[in-house]
């Protein structure tokens, strides 16, 4: 989120309405749409396409990023009334809203084969640790109640293990087509098991989602060069941890067959499901 990269947008920039679904699209049948000002209701988000739901997630993660980095001249970040509290406490509804009131078709695991709808989904997971993340700093630098902390991380943990049961539902398709920003997903969803980790090194539960999710992002950098920076990043957060990053083969796979599995089936065998030598 600190990096300023154009994954972000100002709905105050936009004047046209969202696009509508690719199978009208395709076939030149007028549908309405609405603005992006529209989106951030239920009724909105309701009516989303795939395509429109990862340009509505873009301008959450602007909103996130200018709540952060932005902030006004009455922030009052000690005072829960305050405006950066009040900020939280309104992109939060929206991330909630906005879960609850997807469509059908944007949900998982009904549209798993579609790949905006897998990033909509994990973009919400990595906003909400994002906001939280930041949530939890602010009130510990702040000396604000532990409740405020606590409930803030028990959203961070949840996201991430969201995150990650994403990642295991998709690790038999083929990366290639998918958001190269998911690896950043990844790696937010990565840094909250890693706190967690060296308040708790004997979290087995923790740990395991945590390795899983470094060999995730192992295999995703040969089609994202992004899970490189994440990577070494991580390696950096990941110290004192204990965790080390995957570099032996499963001992249950021969060698050769595993220099040969593409990238998404050395993960299926991380999960735990059989290699079956057919993908």
């Amino acid at each position: 989120m600190g990096t300023g990269w154009p994954v972000a947008m100002d709905e105050r920039d936009i004047r046209s309405n969202l696009p509508a679904n690719e199978q009208n699209y395709e076939q030149s049948n007028e549908q309405a749409s609405i603005p992006l000002s529209g989106s951030i209701t239920l009724e909105g988000a309701a009516n989303l396409s795939p395509f429109a739901g990862i340009v509505f997630m873009a301008h959450i993660f602007g909103r996130n990023l200018t709540h952060l980095h932005q902030p006004g001249s009455n922030e009052r970040d000690d005072d829960l009334q305050g405006d950066f509290w009040k900020r939280h406490r309104a992109l939060d509804n929206t991330l909630l809203h906005t879960s609850l009131s997807l469509p059908p078709h944007l949900r998982l695991p009904a549209g798993v084969r579609d790949v905006n709808v897998v990033f909509i989904n994990m973009s919400i997971h990595t906003s909400t640790i994002c906001l939280h993340q930041a949530a939890m700093f602010k009130a510990d630098q702040n000396k604000l109640p532990q409740s405020i902390i606590d409930q803030s991380s028990t959203r961070c943990l949840l996201a991430a293990t969201e995150i990650t049961n994403i990642m295991r539902l998709i690790c038999h398709l083929d990366s290639r087509g998918m958001n190269p920003f998911m690896a950043f997903c990844l790696y937010v969803a990565s840094r909250v098991f890693v706190h967690l980790l060296k308040k708790s090194p004997d979290a087995s539960e923790i740990r395991s989602s945590l390795e899983f999710l470094i060999a995730a992002m192992q295999q995703f950098r040969k089609v994202s060069p992004l899970s490189e920076s994440f990577l070494m990043q991580l390696g950096l957060d990941s110290e004192g941890t204990g965790i080390e990053f995957l570099t032996q083969d499963p001992a249950h796979v021969p060698a050769q067959k595993w220099s040969s599995m593409p990238p998404m089936a050395k993960l299926e065998v991380l999960v735990g499901l059989p290699y079956l030598g057919v993908h």
